[in-house]
């Protein structure tokens, strides 16, 4: 069983904040490399879609998808980076 929780038990996102923390979480998880490209991949993935139907209930949902956005394509050039040193090596 997987043990990166970011959400916990109580999987509503409220605010702003909430997002951009567990975004940081998911990119600083794998940095680490607790987590794969494709896993932290997935996982931002699944905060855009817990952003969706959540409108009413997060305050800023425009800032917040943004940020999801941002995160993912910073993940995209760290995972590009890291490629591309682990080619120059060969």
């Amino acid at each position: 069983m997987d043990r990166h929780v970011y959400l916990g038990e109580n999987e509503h996102l409220h605010t702003e904040k909430q997002v951009k923390k567990i975004c940081d979480d998911i990119i600083r998880d794998y940095r680490s490399g607790r987590i794969s490209y494709k896993k932290a991949m997935d996982r931002l993935v699944e905060m855009e879609n817990l952003i969706i139907p959540r409108t009413k209930a997060l305050e800023a949902k425009g800032a917040s998808e943004s940020y999801v956005e941002m995160s993912k394509l910073k993940l995209e050039r760290m995972h590009s980076q890291k490629e591309g040193r682990f080619m120059r090596r060969r």
